[in-house]
């Protein structure tokens, strides 16, 4: 079964990179664990991945979800960013907005980029100009060492500089 997930999570596919995620931090081998949960973190801002669908019995999503939420209590921040996006979409979860905030910030507060930019992008559509450009600000000055591939990083910068320059404008216009 691990080499059926592998092989779907290489397509990107999100309920096999978390799954694998999940299963590797149970067999301690966290590194690679983080691999897989960080590429389904990025997977919602590059390809607005929600929650693929696979053949799995429910018992296994429900296992899948009540260990990442225990990771994400431990405050491991890629777990907890993972967590917010399944409450943010209602994806494997029911949908609520407040424990997404909670989680999504849980991460930002240890400098999750994917983390900080959904906060940005959250408080942009809810009109809140001033608090989005904090969260995009604080992307766009990541210094964050995680598991995240570099390019990765980068690509979310200059994503994050683009939103900011939206917030910034239309800011100053509600301004005037």
């Amino acid at each position: 079964a691990i080499s059926c997930y592998k092989e779907a999570a290489k397509q990107g596919d999100s309920k096999a990179l978390l799954y694998l995620g999940i299963r590797q931090t149970e067999e301690k081998n966290s590194h690679e664990s983080m691999c897989w949960l960080c590429q389904l973190a990025l997977n919602t801002i590059f390809y607005f991945e929600k929650y693929d669908e696979l053949e799995l019995s429910a018992e296994e999503d429900e296992k899948a979800i009540a260990s990442l939420h225990h990771k994400a209590e431990q405050g491991f921040f890629v777990a907890q960013t993972v967590l917010a996006n399944l409450y943010q979409t209602g994806n494997g979860i029911p949908q609520d907005q407040q424990q997404a905030l909670f989680w999504f910030t849980k991460a930002a507060q240890q400098q999750d980029i994917v983390a900080q930019y959904w906060l940005g992008q959250i408080y942009f559509e809810q009109l809140d100009f001033e608090t989005a450009q904090i969260y995009f600000q604080a992307v766009c000055q990541n210094f964050h060492e995680g598991d995240y591939d570099e390019l990765d990083i980068t690509k979310i910068q200059l994503l994050a500089k683009d939103k900011l320059k939206q917030a910034l404008r239309t800011d100053n216009s509600y301004i005037r």
